[in-house]
């Protein structure tokens, strides 16, 4: 087995164990939560972590036709890897964007319900949560196609 090969590996049972406790949480939420906001974060994340092991996959179909194994089936694999980067990378970004614009909008609200003032949502604050949410989905999108279109010209070019 090579080091990049245990590399693989690893990062399977890593992400084993990280879907295992995602689940959990996931469980713990749809039993009695009453946050929205946590079971999207574990939706996402639990989505980058299946995303993170169909890359994996990729990977080694990737390893094993380039140690003269079989090529048969790497056009399909080529397209996984790259939707998997697209749902990946986008599902990663949003939670960390939703994680971080619920806390902006926490600090902004928290000192307006203090003082008993109303705490309506700026249009400034929509037209940032909205833009950054479309470009967490749109940057993962063109990297994917990116990854996609290299690995067919890779591939045809050899």
């Amino acid at each position: 087995m090579s080091l990049y090969e245990g590399y693989l590996w690893t990062q399977v049972a890593c992400s084993a164990i990280l879907l295992i406790f995602y689940l959990a949480v996931f469980i713990k939420v749809l039993q009695g939560s009453v946050y929205i906001f946590v079971l999207k974060l574990t939706v996402m994340l639990f989505l980058s972590n299946v995303a993170t092991l169909f890359l994996t996959f990729a990977n080694f179909a990737n390893l094993e036709s380039l140690s003269g194994g079989s090529t048969h089936n790497l056009y399909f694999w080529y397209w996984v890897e790259g939707i998997a980067a697209i749902i990946g990378d986008s599902t990663f970004g949003l939670a960390h964007w939703l994680f971080a614009f619920e806390y902006y909008r926490i600090s902004k609200i928290m000192p307006l319900a203090i003082q008993g003032i109303s705490a309506k949502t700026l249009r400034t604050d929509t037209i940032l949560y909205c833009s950054l949410f479309i470009l967490n989905i749109l940057v993962p999108i063109v990297e994917g196609v990116l990854v996609i279109r290299l690995n067919f010209k890779e591939h045809n070019s050899a």
